[in-house]
């Protein structure tokens, strides 16, 4: 190996591509570990659930991590996620879209919502999510949120 002993290796800082960054978080949010989540988005993160609010306690528009960590606790009091099954990514520059499928009981009522899809588009910049829409079947959800007994499905 004459020749090399003087050469020194520089490696390039490892960052995470903006779609690890979507799946990360997503993943934290399966764990329940909302904390991950939070700490990577930037202070003017800006969160969309729509619905209706006066039915979905977590629907809305949440500007800031301080009402996006409100829009995490309101989903926590609201609803038991049964089953997080983040299935795909898309990514193309600072966009990120993301799908799976999802079970979850309504607290309130003991209503479950079986295999729904959802799909989410994130916003990266600066490795940091800035926001997200979540798109899913909102009518089953105020359907289980407005449900008068605690049968399930």
């Amino acid at each position: 190996m004459a020749g090399n002993e003087n050469k020194i290796l520089v490696a390039a800082p490892i960052t995470a591509t903006n779609a690890e960054i979507v799946q990360a978080c997503l993943d934290a949010f399966g764990r329940g570990d909302t904390d991950t989540i939070l700490n990577a988005c930037a202070e003017n993160v800006d969160v969309i659930f729509t619905g209706d609010q006066s039915i979905i306690p977590y629907a809305g528009q949440w500007k800031g991590k301080t009402r996006v960590a409100e829009y995490f606790r309101a989903i926590s009091e609201s609803v038991d996620v049964l089953k997080w099954n983040p299935q795909h990514y898309i990514g193309s520059g600072d966009r990120v879209a993301a799908s799976g499928t999802m079970d979850l009981r309504v607290k309130a009522t003991g209503k479950t919502i079986t295999d729904t899809p959802w799909a989410v588009h994130f916003t990266v910049g600066n490795g940091k999510l800035t926001g997200w829409q979540v798109y899913t079947d909102t009518a089953a959800a105020e359907k289980a949120f407005t449900a008068t007994s605690k049968a399930s499905g």
